[in-house]
């Protein structure tokens, strides 16, 4: 699985982790996340390497961030920089050393956003008799 995947993944999967379930299935994804955040940790410390090597900075030698938090690279060949380097990090082997399944019955009861299944379809394995 690639680095991206496991990113989008986790950030689906902290949503999903408030959400009422049955025990069984919220003991899956509490160690799904458990095994994730490690490996989101690694891209988040990563990323912010390149935000640090990439970004405007203020005259404390601060990263600049806009109003909604994002971040100001002004300089054309930084910012492509940047990007080729972060698109780089993303495209990253990752094997995850925990891999649950959840069958399609265990999670039918669940109100599931399009995303928040999409992070989950690698791991559920349908069932004789399912129709999707």
């Amino acid at each position: 699985m690639k680095l991206k995947g496991v990113v989008e993944m986790y950030l689906q999967l902290t949503t999903i982790g408030n959400k009422d379930m049955p025990m069984k299935v919220s003991y899956k994804i509490s160690k799904l996340l458990k095994v994730l955040s490690k490996e989101f940790a690694n891209y988040d410390l990563n990323r912010n390497k390149l935000i640090d090597k990439y970004a405007d900075k203020d005259s404390e030698g601060n990263v600049k961030r806009d109003d909604n938090g994002q971040i100001h690279i002004s300089n054309k060949k930084f910012r492509e920089s940047f990007l080729k380097e972060h698109n780089e990090l993303m495209d990253v082997d990752v094997e995850l050393d925990y891999k649950p399944i959840f069958k399609l019955s265990e999670l039918e009861n669940l109100t599931l956003t399009v995303n928040e299944i999409s992070a989950l379809q690698e791991f559920i394995e349908e069932e004789e008799g399912d129709t999707v």
